[in-house]
Order: structure tokens, then sequence, then C-alpha cells
């Protein structure tokens, strides 16, 4: 349970004072279990929303995605009309806008970043990773005109970083 790991976390380290939100279910399996889906990927995180304004928290970075956007024409920016069209990306906008549309004064600043596509060493081959279905698909020649963003997990990492570092606050 969420607000079971977030209390021993309390325990271990009074002084804390932000919270980054990164678990989700991701990929087919919110498609198989769309319930638990927007159960973890929304419910749980204003949980945590709530337990961070409860707890005297000041900052919470909520990791989204740029799956948000859709199937879109051109470079997306932040601007672009969000156009989910998997469950795991209708969960994600779901909990952007109730995490954004909740900011008031005295609670904590939030912060909500979407990244790319993310890619790293495993200990085995991940075939249900994208980055190695759109090469098949690639490959296979039927995504001929594929694009999406990728980046290495230390690439989120130092972003994350940067951010808890510098203090953004939106």
């Amino acid at each position: 349970d969420t607000l079971v790991l977030l209390e021993h976390i309390a325990a271990d380290d009074e002084d804390a004072d932000v919270v980054v939100h990164l678990a989700a279910l991701v990929g087919p399996i919110c498609e198989v279990d769309s319930e638990d889906s927007w159960r973890t990927n929304c419910e749980s995180v204003v949980r945590v929303k709530d337990w961070v304004k409860a707890h005297g928290n000041t900052r919470m970075i909520f990791s989204s995605t740029c799956s948000n956007y859709g199937i879109t024409e051109g470079m997306a920016t932040e601007s672009t009309p969000l156009t989910p069209t998997s469950v795991y990306a209708e969960t994600k906008v779901a909990v952007e806008r109730h995490l954004l549309d909740s900011i008031n004064p005295g609670g904590p600043a939030v912060t909500v970043t979407r990244f790319a596509t993310l890619f790293g060493i495993s200990s085995r081959m991940r075939f249900d990773l994208t980055v190695n279905t759109f090469t098949h698909l690639c490959h296979s020649n039927f995504y001929k005109n594929q694009a999406r963003l990728q980046a290495k997990v230390r690439i989120k990492s130092m972003v994350s970083m940067e951010n808890l570092y510098f203090g953004i606050k939106m």
C-alpha cells in the first residue's frame, strides 16, 4: 500500500520536504486491467498528494509521460493538446490535471515532468519495451514513418536531480 510505504519513509527521514512520485502501471497491463490501472495510476497518486500536504512537505514532483500527446503532427511542446490513446496515458493525463488544478497557496508546490520513453541497461532482453518493439516494426516495414522520443534513464535521473536541486516550482 502506498500510504504504508510513505509512513515508513517519513519515519526514517523526518527532514524530507519533497516527494518524487515515479510509480505507475505501464504498457499492455493497463489495457488488460484498466480498473486496477486507474486505481494504481490515479487514486494512489491523489492519496500521495493528500499525504504530502498533511505532512507539511513543501514539494511534490510527479513523473508523467509524453504518451499524453498521443498522435501528433510534428514535434510536441508543452502547449500541444493532450490526446491520450491508451489507458496508461489517460490515467497520466487525469492525474496531471488533478494535481495542477488542486494547487493552492497552503499546499505543496507541484511539478509535473513529461519524459520520453526510457531505455537503459537490463539484465535480460526486454521485448516488451517500445524501443525494441519499434525497432522490430521498422525492420518489418510496418512503421516506416514512426517517430518517438527515446531517452536514457540516466538523463531522466539528471533532470529530476536538477529539479530537486534548483527547486523548480510551477
